[in-house]
């Protein structure tokens, strides 16, 4: 916005290339749609959390809690191997989506 309101210009591979090292630090999470394999990108907050994905509008809504905790505790009482880390993103149609598709 504001290099639009000072006349300036940016091409989109700048603003990809920036996404993606700001991505690499960690201070940006990258998710790519599945559908679509197109990227998106949020700011990470260093929480936890997982995602809902719309693949109609695009949204992303968090998951309270985290359902793979128990999950990967029976894992590493099973197989000996300590989860580091991981991500969950489940796809579908929001309320909102659903709602205004059953209107039409």
């Amino acid at each position: 916005m504001e290099l639009k309101s000072a006349n300036k210009s940016v091409s989109l591979s700048t603003v990809y290339r920036v996404l993606t090292t700001l991505s690499e630090k960690g201070l940006v999470l990258k998710t790519t749609s599945f559908a679509e394999n197109k990227a998106m990108f949020e700011l990470n907050h260093m929480q936890h959390t997982h995602h809902f994905i719309c693949i109609k509008c695009k949204k992303m809504f968090p998951v309270d809690g985290c359902p793979l905790a128990e999950f990967e505790r029976s894992l590493k009482e099973k197989t000996g191997f300590d989860v580091m880390g991981h991500k969950l993103e489940m796809y579908g149609v929001c309320k909102n989506c659903t709602e205004h598709c059953k209107k039409l």
